[in-house]
């Protein structure tokens, strides 16, 4: 199973990608990947969107 993690460090929140498994009977986690702060992703989206747009061009 697959969720986003969130972290509150200093005050920001920060976003994570999580996959839980099974290992031996117990329940583990792991992080996939790092997301960063809600800026950082926003930014990530909007980069992703118009390269998505100049492809369709």
């Amino acid at each position: 199973m697959v969720f986003l993690r969130t972290k509150k460090l200093k005050g920001k929140n920060y976003y994570y990608i999580v996959e839980a498994f099974r290992d031996a009977g117990k329940i583990k986690q792991r992080v996939l990947l790092y997301i960063g702060t809600v800026e950082r992703m926003l930014k990530k989206l909007k980069a992703a969107d118009d390269i998505l747009k100049n492809k369709k061009s």
